[in-house]
C-alpha cells in the first residue's frame, strides 16, 4: 500500500504470517508470489530474494501494554535472530524494520544488540554490508495520521547500492481528526454496529460518565473532538487526536468519540491507519479480525514517507 501511494511499481515477492486468516486476508490483497507461515522457518530463509525487505516484527514484548520481556521473550528473540539471519543470506538492497519505541525506552540493550548485529554485517571482502540507522517517528508530526502513535523504524541500506545518504521524514501537517471521523449515526444504527452507548459494559460506562464529569469540571465542551479510552482502569482522552490503536482495542471497537457518541466504525479505525476500506475484500475475515489486523499494521502513510527516503539512497525513482 505504501509504495502503491508513492506510485512505484513493483513485484510482491512474499510474507509471512502465521495466523491464517491474516494470511488469507493479505494474500487476496496483495498477490503475493509465495506465503510462509514461520519466519523461523528453512522456508521462510530459503524465500525468493528482493530488492527491498520490509518487516514490523511483534511489538508486545517491548510494548508499555504488553508484557514487557524484550529479548528474554522466546518467540521475539527468535523472530530477530531469523530476520537478521534472512538480511544476512539475501542482501537486500535496503530493508526496513519497524517496532514500538518501547524498544528504546525500555529495552535500550536489545536495541544495542540488534543494531551491532546488522551493522556487523560483512560482504565476501570483509567490507560492511549495510549503513544502518534508526530514528522514532510519530504518525501525527511524520505521518500526516491524527494518532497517537510513536514507532521505531531501523533502516538498512546496502552500501554497494548506496547513491546517497538517507533522508528521513520531517514534520508536515496533521489531517484535523474531524475529516477522517465525522459520519453521524442514529442510536439504532450505531447499536446494529455494536458501537454505541448500550453495547459499553459496566466498567466502560462508569469511565464513560468520568471522562464527562472531568470534561464539565474543566470547562470543556463534549461536542468538541474528544476522544476516550474506556477500556483502562481509569478513561484517558485526547483532544483532536485519537489515542494509540492497538489490536486489542481496535478488535474492541477502537474509542469512544464525545462528539458522536459512540465508538468507531471499523472503516473508521482502517483510516485513520491510512488504510482504503475499499481496499479490504468482503467476507473474507470478520470484521473483528480486520480491525485486529488494522491495529497491528504499520500507519501506511508513515511507512510511505519512510521508503521516501529509503528509495531513492538506493537508486530507485519516487
Amino acid at each position: 500500500m505504501a509504495l502503491d501511494m508513492l506510485g512505484v511499481k513493483y513485484t510482491p515477492c512474499f510474507a509471512c504470517e502465521s495466523q491464517k486468516h491474516l494470511r488469507v486476508l493479505s494474500q487476496e490483497m496483495h498477490g503475493y508470489c509465495h506465503m510462509y507461515v514461520d519466519v523461523c522457518s528453512d522456508q521462510f530463509l530459503s524465500s525468493p530474494t528482493c530488492d527491498l525487505f520490509v518487516s514490523g516484527f511483534p511489538c508486545q514484548p517491548f510494548s508499555a501494554a504488553g508484557l514487557g520481556r524484550g529479548i528474554s521473550d522466546k518467540t521475539s528473540g527468535k523472530i530477530m535472530i531469523s530476520l537478521a539471519r534472512w538480511i544476512a543470506v539475501h542482501k537486500p538492497r535496503a530493508f526496513v524494520l519497524e517496532n514500538v519505541q518501547g524498544l528504546v525506552q525500555r529495552h535500550p540493550r536489545t536495541l544495542l544488540t540488534l543494531m551491532t548485529v546488522l551493522q556487523g554485517l560483512h560482504d565476501h571482502r570483509g567490507s560492511q554490508l549495510y549503513n544502518v540507522s534508526w530514528k522514532i517517528l510519530h504518525c501525527a508530526k511524520h505521518g500526516y495520521l491524527p494518532q497517537n502513535r510513536s514507532r521505531l523504524f531501523i533502516v538498512g541500506l546496502r552500501s554497494d547500492s548506496q547513491v546517497s545518504p538517507m533522508t528521513w521524514p520531517t514534520e508536515v501537517p496533521t489531517t484535523p481528526l474531524r475529516n477522517l471521523l465525522k459520519t453521524k449515526l442514529t442510536k439504532t444504527r450505531a447499536a446494529e454496529l455494536g458501537i454505541g452507548v448500550g453495547s459499553l459494559n459496566a466498567s466502560e460506562r462508569t469511565n464513560l460518565i468520568e471522562v464527562l464529569k472531568r470534561l464539565r469540571a474543566r470547562g470543556e465542551d463534549p461536542a468538541e473532538a474528544w476522544v476516550a479510552d474506556l477500556g483502562g482502569s481509569r478513561a484517558a482522552m485526547m483532544k483532536s487526536m485519537c489515542p494509540t490503536l492497538t489490536r486489542t482495542r481496535s478488535q474492541s471497537g477502537g474509542f469512544w468519540m464525545t462528539w458522536l457518541g459512540r465508538k468507531m466504525t471499523t472503516n473508521e479505525i482502517l483510516r485513520l491507519q491510512g488504510i482504503h476500506p475499499h481496499s479490504i475484500p468482503c467476507g473474507l475475515v470478520s470484521e473483528r479480525q480486520v480491525r485486529g489486523a488494522a491495529g497491528n499494521s504499520i500507519p501506511v502513510p508513515l511507512l510511505a514517507r519512510v521508503l521516501q527516503g529509503v528509495l531513492p539512497s538506493v537508486g530507485y525513482k519516487v
